[in-house]
């Protein structure tokens, strides 16, 4: 919800914008699902 209100964005576009930044190795996410969800920053540069 939190990116979405930054964002300014729906929840399809929230989700995907996520799923992409966690393929790309920039967040990591928790093993949560739902409202207890979040994500991590990965600080390490490969």
């Amino acid at each position: 919800m939190q990116y979405r209100e930054i964002n300014d964005c729906s929840r399809t576009t929230a989700a995907r914008d996520l799923k992409e930044l966690v393929d790309r190795d920039i967040l990591k996410a928790s093993c949560k699902r739902g409202a207890g969800s979040f994500y991590e920053l990965i600080t390490s540069i490969k």
